[in-house]
């Protein structure tokens, strides 16, 4: 059986390379021990080595460059760890004090370098080792009986500390029992009674000695309360575990009740030999638990009704949170109560040094100081809030927050900066001069760039000065510090009119409050009314006017006259003056004038004062021929009028806004004008400025100014038909004859000849598919020639189809010239007469897609079908002919208010915007744009009869196109209802 042999590491200090390499030798040549050898040649190197590498023992040349043996050791032995490492010194020199000193400082060995042999050093390195092994043994025994001498100490200490206490513990005992309110009792295992405190007397009114030795059912407790007790005392024997028993007994003062807590005590060898039984009345206890649980209750329901959001948290989780608080971050209570809110989760990144800012607070001020951040919302929006918290307890640190919402305020605070900004935009580029004086001293605060050339002097130089630190006439500062007095007096808003250097003034001072609701300064706006007074001069000549008109009014001509749009220019000129009359004298801005024709209200025509040219183009193409009524999104307005009521309406309030004229026009007053009780135009008239409200007294006036007018139209009504009745005799008969004779020539010379030219057609293609069908039964190889004749058989009735289409154009062109185009308007289902013209499409273009959009069954109309029909179709046709072969054409159907709208769509080049000026005129074509598709043969009469066809009928068309993107032509006809024909 071998041993193992454990290898030593030995750290050789020497610098004496030869005696290295001779020790290194001797420890290669031991049999009974192998060695690692650690070696360096100073001593500093030699302590770093014994802190890296783990020794069994060193050898060390006594002398080294760095330093002797005796500071090496003394090093050695301040290092708590090398107590017991062994140290065998070497040395040159035979000293007995040399080798007493360096024993003396901790080697264990010493061997000089002349003695020094294989032998002699196995030998001292075996006995360093075995004395540091040796020693070590020593000093564990040492130290553990040193341990037990100290645990023996420690033990006797407490056994006395122990006795004591237990005689303090029994003395204090005896003291709390006998001057407790409570009652303490002990019992023992036969539930009798052994001791019981003064307060069992006192509460129960028996005596100790009526105690002693007794039960509770001979003591005369309920046996339901005997029962319960006995119980109790049971276990607390059986199991050694303090039991706790409630119950009420009946009192002077009414039902009491108790808590009962019953403590086993047991003796040295841990039996339970008795039971310590303490009884407590804990009726005032319940009763303030009983309190304070309704307390909570309150608290609980103010906190969840509250409007602030409450949070409790503890670090960075929410534990409890009110519903105020998880609808401001958008949270569920479930996820609270679930896995809860992380506060950081919900805060941005930038107001995280805040949160981390409160939370120093808390730890050290037990409060927050309220700050405004952000959270983060479920949806990602962010919410504004004041937060202010205050600590429940320190550690683990938990705290309570309040979190006001601020979204309104911030709302607020936003519209504010913009109106300000928006007033700032307006007064620096206002013509009329706005100033602030400050309320106290009159000072200036504030000054528009208007106010410039009206003084003469910088706006900067006037900041901070009086108005009698500036260059004004003295009876002017008094006048306007009375004033400036009277509206910081009253707290209401007036005005004033003064003259200054040939030109007048309206003023308006408006008193403004602070955020504390203080009047803090004077709002002052300054308007030239130079120009005004001059009006004033006019009203009398205005007024004068306004007779004239009148006195035209009841004028009628003593003789038709020979030039009928001359009198409808007349009547042009004399409503104009009427209307510029009626602007002027309500100080408005604008205003319109719209005849209808009587019945059906269709606006005919429209007189403006004030409007640009753009504006008039636009009235007179877009809203002429439009009905009344669909101008306004309340049908009450249009009956309103029919009965005589001056209307005011605000059209920059929805939902006239997008329809209005201008976007600075608000406040209008719409005048109806009525003969008898048909309501044949209506009079709008825009207010000057956006807050005016019109008096009573204006809306009568006006009334009265719509009755004028709508005599100016019954007059131009009389004198037109006057006129027209009167070169209707003259033409009409010229007129008929020439149409008679055109439409003989079309049916006679174009129409009968294309009618006889297809029939023949057709009948030969007939008999040529029988010949050519007898040709293939009999010789099946040559049938070409007989196909070849058919296909051009078939062109040219496809050119006939065409040429017929021209005829057919031709003649509803020249009926609609002479107004003999008759429609047969019946009740017909839009839906279903577009339907059919898709699929003659369809059939005759097998190879185009051509989609059709409808979520309506049915879409009732009253309409010419046929003719509805055609329109459709000329669509369809434009459509597919401009579109490429690969591109569909979509059909749309819906409903826009009361009107039916009927969209075709394609993908070809689309329309530039000159082009879509002209497209409706008759024999337009759009030059440059390629027939995609089909013949490019037309005469440009399809859109013009579309469009008369469509308005004939109290519709409208139009096109809305995109170059290079396709066109969209549509038509709407008004929609059919139970009332109407």
């Amino acid at each position: 059986m071998s041993t193992a042999v454990r290898t030593r590491t030995v750290l050789l200090i020497e610098d004496n390379p030869e005696d290295r390499a001779i020790i290194r030798r001797y420890l290669s040549h031991d049999p009974k021990q192998t060695y690692t050898l650690v070696e360096v040649s100073r001593g500093e190197d030699g302590l770093r080595a014994y802190q890296e590498t783990p020794l069994d023992v060193i050898l060390l040349d006594y002398y080294l460059p760095d330093m002797d043996g005796r500071v090496f050791l003394e090093a050695l032995q301040q290092k708590q760890s090398s107590a017991l490492l062994p140290v065998v010194v070497i040395t040159g020199h035979k000293s007995e004090d040399l080798a007493l000193e360096s024993l003396r400082r901790g080697a264990v060995e010493y061997i000089t370098k002349d003695g020094l042999t294989a032998e002699s050093l196995r030998l001292a390195l075996h006995s360093a080792v075995e004395k540091g092994i040796l020693h070590h043994q020593v000093e564990k025994k040492q130290q553990e009986l040193e341990q037990t001498n100290a645990l023996l100490r420690e033990q006797q200490a407490q056994l006395c500390l122990a006795l004591e206490a237990a005689h303090k513990q029994k003395q204090a005992f005896q003291m709390i029992a006998e001057n407790s309110p409570d009652i303490i009792a002990r019992i023992d295992h036969n539930l009798r009674y052994c001791y019981v405190n003064p307060a069992a007397t006192t509460i129960t009114g028996l005596t100790a000695a009526e105690f002693s030795g007794k039960n509770n059912r001979e003591l005369g407790m309920p046996p339901t309360q005997v029962e319960a007790w006995d119980t109790a005392l049971k276990a607390a024997f059986a199991t050694g575990e303090i039991q706790s028993i409630d119950f009420n007994c009946p009192s002077p003062n009414g039902l009491r009740w108790f808590q009962a807590k019953m403590a086993p005590e047991r003796d040295q060898t841990g039996e339970v030999v008795s039971v310590l039984t303490v009884t407590r009345d804990v009726t005032d206890l319940w009763q303030a638990q009983e309190d304070l649980h309704r307390s909570e209750t309150r608290a609980r329901h103010l906190l969840e009704s509250n409007i602030i959001g409450v949070a409790v948290a503890q670090g960075r989780k929410i534990i409890e949170a009110n519903d105020a608080l998880l609808n401001l971050i958008g949270a569920q209570r479930a996820e609270l109560n679930q896995v809860g809110i992380d506060w950081v989760d919900i805060t941005p990144v930038e107001y995280k040094p805040l949160y981390e800012q409160a939370l120093h607070e808390l730890q050290t001020r037990g409060v927050c100081t309220p700050f405004e951040k952000e959270y983060i919302h479920r949806d990602g929006s962010r919410v504004p809030v004041l937060l202010g918290a205050a600590t429940i307890q320190q550690d683990p640190l938990q705290w309570v927050s309040f979190m006001l919402d601020l979204t309104t305020q911030k709302q607020v605070e936003h519209e504010r900066t913009r109106a300000l900004a928006a007033f700032q935009a307006l007064a620096e580029h206002s013509p009329d001069v706005i100033t602030r004086f400050d309320a106290a001293t009159f000072r200036l605060q504030y000054a528009n760039p208007a106010l410039e050339p009206i003084l003469g002097i910088p706006v900067k130089s006037m900041i901070g000065k009086k108005y009698w630190d500036i260059d004004l006439p003295r009876e002017l500062c008094t006048f306007f510090d009375q004033a400036l007095t009277e509206v910081v007096t009253t707290g209401q808003p007036t005005q004033i009119t003064f003259d200054f250097r040939d030109r007048y003034y309206l003023a308006l001072l408006v008193p403004e409050e602070d955020a504390a609701h203080q009047l803090s300064s004077v709002l002052v706006i300054g308007h030239d009314i130079t120009e005004m007074q001059a009006e004033h001069q006019q009203t009398e000549e205005a007024l004068q006017a306004l007779i004239a008109v009148a006195q035209a009014l009841v004028a009628s001509p003593e003789q038709p006259s020979e030039n009928g749009p001359q009198e409808t220019q007349m009547w042009v000129h004399t409503a104009q003056r009427l209307l510029n009359v009626i602007c002027c004298t309500f100080n408005c801005t604008v205003a319109l004038m719209m005849a209808l024709v009587p019945g059906i209200e269709v606006i005919d025509k429209i007189i403006t004062s004030g409007f640009d040219p753009a504006t008039d183009r636009f009235l007179q193409e877009k809203i002429c021929g439009q009905r009344f009524s669909q101008r306004f999104e309340d049908a009450t307005v249009p009956a309103r009028l029919r009965t005589g009521e001056v209307v005011a309406l605000d059209v920059s309030q929805p939902p006239y806004r997008e329809q209005r004229l201008r976007h600075d026009l608000s406040a209008s007053l719409f005048v109806p004008m009525r003969l008898g009780r048909t309501l044949v135009g209506v009079i709008v008239l825009y207010a000057a400025e956006q807050l005016h409200e019109f008096t009573p007294e204006e809306r009568v006036q006006a009334a009265a100014m719509g009755n004028l007018a709508a005599l100016l139209i019954e007059r131009e009504r009389f004198f037109i038909a006057h006129e027209e009745a009167h070169a209707r005799e003259l033409v009409a008969q010229e007129a008929a004859r020439q149409m008679d004779a055109f439409l003989g020539i079309v049916s006679h010379e174009l129409k009968t000849p294309l009618t006889s030219i297809k029939a023949n057609v057709q009948l030969s293609i007939r008999q040529l598919q029988r010949l050519h069908t007898q040709s293939v039964d009999q010789n099946p190889i040559k049938p070409e020639p007989l196909a070849s004749i058919l296909e051009l058989l078939e062109r040219a009735k496809r050119q006939l189809d065409k040429q017929n289409r021209l005829v057919n154009d031709l003649l509803d062109i020249s009926r609609i010239q002479a107004d003999r185009l008759e429609l047969q308007v019946s009740l017909c289902d839009m839906v279903q007469v577009v339907q059919e013209a898709v699929e003659d499409q369809r059939m005759l273009t097998p190879a185009r897609q051509i989609d059709l959009h409808t979520s309506d069954l049915e879409l009732p109309v009253f309409a010419d079908a046929g003719r509805l029909a055609q329109v459709v179709t000329n669509y369809l046709t434009n459509a597919l002919k401009y579109s490429e072969a690969d591109m569909p054409v979509e059909v749309h159907l819906s409903i826009e208010g009361q009107m039916a709208r009927v969209a075709v769509s394609d993908r070809g080049p689309g329309l530039m915007p000159d082009q879509l000026q002209h497209i409706w005129e008759r024999f337009y074509q759009v030059a440059g744009i390629t027939v995609k598709s089909g013949s490019g043969i037309g005469l440009g009469l399809g859109l013009h009869i579309s469009k008369q066809l469509i308005e004939r009928q109290g519709g409208q068309v139009g096109v809305d196109s995109i170059p290079g993107q396709g066109s969209t032509f549509w038509l709407t006809l008004p929609r059919a209802s139970s009332s109407s024909p």
